[in-house]
């Protein structure tokens, strides 16, 4: 496989915040499985955006994750495995202090801002790294300093430990997650159906097998990416289902990009106030015998974005099996 993007494990602008929440049975399902009871009439909505939770200096956690990526080196072997936590907080000066795995990193202004690769917040000189993804990529921080992030509920994070640098059984760790405010109450909104079109989606995909200690950026990952996603929620029966389509390979210019005749579609999904997963279909002739999943919340007092993490896994034509995490996000049309 060839790819023309590089992961950039420092920091990159974005802000983001998150709750905590549960889950159902982890599938797609249809079962007599009512609503969560919605938060109480009696306490106002919490309408802050992504932002002002996270400028509140509260600790968030990913309210949705993938698999974790974790790469062997020596072996030549990327696998899945089960998700690990993730959280991010903002001090009062400013750093953001980083959590995966329990390993924590503490990154000051000066890392959580794009410099110059030379400069001292060069990624090879941390051990732990991240990228903001979705809504507020551009300008986050000039916008978190301000105490907000433009009314975007959610923002979507990538979160790496750096082999070369930390110590244990899993060094080189990566994951994707979502961060925000979620929606805790679809009681106003029961008579309610609501398209979510446009959004965007994000896939890592990395062969399952490289030559030992010689894994190649170029040929051995490639990140693709879709601006065609189409979802329908029925607030009534709290159903959703819609289908992401048309990925093709990332290309800085955005000339000549490769397409992956990928579709990635969820079927007729309950969800509720929780966090909630299930199975996409995949289809398509690019990959073979793929099996993705999904891991989903509503975003925002009034459930104006849509957004989750994705673990794919498969065979790609002649290039062998390959394991992939990304995520998708898309707000609710007019």
């Amino acid at each position: 496989m060839k790819t023309s993007i590089k992961i950039i494990t420092c920091v990159v602008a974005l802000g983001a915040i998150a709750a905590c929440g549960g889950s159902n049975d982890g599938t797609n399902k249809m079962d007599d499985t009512t609503m969560q009871t919605p938060t109480s009439p009696s306490t106002p909505p919490d309408t802050r955006d992504a932002g002002q939770i996270l400028f509140a200096g509260e600790t968030l956690t990913a309210r949705n994750a993938t698999a974790t990526i974790r790469q062997d080196h020596i072996a030549g072997k990327t696998e899945l495995l089960d998700p690990v936590g993730l959280s991010i907080r903002r001090t009062k000066d400013g750093e953001y202090v980083v959590t995966m795995d329990g390993h924590e990193h503490t990154f000051p202004r000066s890392q959580r801002t794009e410099t110059g690769a030379d400069g001292p917040n060069d990624a090879e000189a941390l051990d732990m790294g991240f990228q903001v993804y979705g809504y507020t990529r551009r300008d986050f921080h000039e916008n978190l300093d301000a105490g907000h992030s433009r009314d975007w509920p959610l923002t979507i994070w990538s979160i790496s430990r750096d082999e070369e640098h930390v110590s244990g059984p899993d060094p080189e760790l990566r994951a994707f997650g979502t961060f925000g405010n979620p929606t805790t109450d679809f009681n106003h909104m029961t008579d309610m159906t609501a398209t979510y079109t446009g959004g965007w989606s994000w896939l890592h995909i990395y062969a399952a097998e490289f030559e030992p200690d010689n894994f190649d950026w170029d040929e051995d990952r490639v990140g693709i990416y879709s601006d065609d996603l189409e979802f329908t929620a029925n607030f009534s029966d709290g159903t959703i289902s819609g289908r992401i389509t048309g990925y093709r390979e990332w290309e800085d210019d955005h000339q000549n990009e490769k397409p992956w005749d990928v579709t990635l579609t969820m079927p007729e999904t309950r969800f509720g106030t929780d966090a909630f997963q299930g199975d996409f279909t995949v289809s398509g002739d690019t990959m073979r015998t793929a099996a993705a999943d999904f891991d989903a919340s509503f975003f925002g007092s009034d459930a104006t974005g849509f957004a989750g993490t994705v673990t794919i896994s498969g065979t790609v034509h002649d290039d062998g099996p390959v394991v992939g995490i990304g995520h998708f996000v898309v707000d609710k049309s007019e």
